[in-house]
């Protein structure tokens, strides 16, 4: 756990930028059955980040393809709409560290723009001053995704 904490500290540390998206795609540790299961669950997962954190836990090593894409529109679509529960999201990130590079791994370009945009309004105007750090970490990926869907535009 210490081990953990650490690198989740170093990882994040002010200036560090923001994490190269990482798959947990573990095929020996995601048979068909799990795929199956975690696919049809995926549209629950993210009503709250508790139900998040579970499907994280849960179906973590089959994070790739349309799992990975679900949990894209899952993480965007509670920072955009669901502000609200910044607390929440602070508290698993606090207790369980490698979530955080799962949430913020999510924050990429498949996202909708206004989704996005919201996002960063949110992690700029409505962020709690406790968690500041936590607010500039999603703000970075939020710039990163949406320098990626302008760079796509331009092509």
């Amino acid at each position: 756990m210490l081990t953990q904490a650490i690198l989740a500290a170093s990882l994040f540390a002010p200036g560090a930028g923001p994490p190269a998206p990482q798959s947990g795609f573990d095929p020996s540790r995601c048979p068909i059955e799990v795929q199956l299961r975690a696919l049809s669950s995926v549209t629950s997962a993210g009503h709250t980040w508790k139900t998040l954190h579970f499907h994280f836990h849960e179906f973590g090593q089959c994070d790739a393809g349309a799992l990975a894409d679900g949990y894209s529109v899952d993480v965007v679509t509670l920072l955009a709409r669901e502000w609200k529960l910044i607390d929440e999201l602070a508290s698993f990130v606090r207790a369980d560290p490698p979530f955080l590079p799962f949430v913020l791994t999510h924050i990429d370009a498949t996202a909708a723009t206004e989704n996005l945009q919201e996002v960063l309004r949110n992690a700029w105007a409505a962020c709690p001053p406790r968690h500041r750090a936590l607010c500039r970490r999603i703000a970075e990926r939020v710039q990163s995704a949406l320098e990626t869907q302008e760079l796509a535009r331009r092509r």
